[in-house]
């Protein structure tokens, strides 16, 4: 099988090599648990460890400050940016339909930039405009369905709903339909909070099955599979 390295030390040998090539993975965490770091920090690896141009489609962060808080880690994405190697998409909740309009737009982009990662960040701000959860989870079907058709690999960032255990689950039923999920935890014990990486689903592929403890650093996220979350 293809794959495609992670970056990240530990988590491309716990999925034997990275996630497949071509697939979708949902990545879902609470609100400060690294989801839109851990997304970009697969696109910098790509464009600097593997050769794999990047495109970052946002309906949050604003570009310049996204630039702006990924230079703490030493990532130029306005150089790369420059160099044609990474393209950032920006649009505002209320302009879902802008961007579903713009689709063939951004795969003629993809097929001329040669574009082989892409990170979609959130599909929970991508169904704000939506009404109801019915037409909500439509809208991502739909979405999904375009998406595979791209013939890249795919990471969607996702805030979570946890569940009573605190497993953060994603919202509108996008898990069933990727071909990869990752829960981030940020969890409060007493005075101090751990963070954690677990991948619940690989399909294709063998993988680890534990949480292995993250932290921020210098150089961005990093796991260790050796230790212990607490």
């Amino acid at each position: 099988m293809n794959r495609v390295t992670t970056g990240l030390k530990g988590l491309d040998e716990a999925l034997g090599g990275g996630y497949p090539k071509g697939s979708i993975i949902s990545t879902a965490g609470g609100t400060g648990s690294g989801k839109s770091t851990f997304s970009l920090q697969f696109l910098h690896n790509g464009i600097t460890k593997s050769d794999e141009n990047g495109l970052y489609i946002s309906f949050e962060e604003d570009k310049d400050k996204v630039y702006q808080f990924m230079a703490a880690y030493g990532w130029n994405f306005k150089k790369l940016e420059k160099d044609g190697k990474f393209l950032f998409m920006e649009y505002l909740p209320h302009e879902v339909d802008r961007f579903l309009s713009q689709e063939l737009m951004i795969h003629d982009k993809i097929d001329d930039m040669k574009i082989q990662r892409v990170v979609l960040d959130t599909i929970t701000s991508f169904t704000v405009m939506y009404e109801n959860e019915l037409r909500k989870r439509q809208e991502v079907v739909k979405l999904l369905t375009k998406l595979k058709k791209w013939g890249c690999t795919i990471m969607l960032t996702a805030d979570s709903r946890p569940d009573s255990f605190g497993t953060p689950h994603a919202r509108f039923d996008i898990e069933p339909l990727s071909d990869g999920v990752i829960y981030l935890y940020n969890i409060r014990k007493g005075e101090q909070r751990f963070r954690a990486l677990e991948v619940i689903k690989m399909r294709g592929t063998k993988y680890n099955e534990r949480l292995f403890p993250m932290r921020f650093t210098n150089n961005g996220i990093r796991i260790y599979p050796n230790e212990h979350l607490f």
